[in-house]
């Protein structure tokens, strides 16, 4: 579980932050408004989105001197039904230097994923989104 913020998301201009989790079917991006206050499991402006492993073409780590990103290229936006009306392939995670040392226990869980990795631990994945909405 990789967590990181984006002011852009897919062409679409608000802030959100949110968790990136590599997944057997693809990487799951869930993600809040942060007017959503006090954050809860089941609220409405939590949303989830699937974007599977052969729709991505690219997930790229970029150090700089100003921060931290993920790049995730993606093949088709239109096989991304919860985000209608997106029109750029190309997806950047911000990740805040606080969460850094994420960053190569994610690409490992990716790198697992995308080989053919099958075990998915639910109730891992439950406890990681409930601390996320906590903070």
């Amino acid at each position: 579980m990789l967590q990181f913020h984006v002011t852009r998301l897919f062409g679409i201009k608000f802030k959100t932050h949110g968790v990136a989790i590599p997944k057997q079917g693809g990487l799951q991006l869930v993600f809040r408004d942060d007017v959503a206050e006090p954050p809860k499991l089941l609220d409405d402006e939590i949303k989830s989105v699937l974007i599977q492993w052969d729709n991505i073409s690219n997930i790229e780590v970029k150090r700089g001197w100003f921060g931290t990103t993920v790049e995730v290229s993606i093949v088709s936006v239109e096989r991304i039904p919860e985000l209608p009306g997106l029109d750029n392939t190309q997806l950047e995670l911000k990740i805040h230097r606080s969460n850094v040392h994420e960053i190569e226990p994610f690409e490992r869980e990716v790198r697992a994923h995308r080989d053919g990795k099958e075990d998915d631990d639910v109730d891992e994945f439950i406890d990681d989104v409930r601390d996320f909405l906590d903070r």
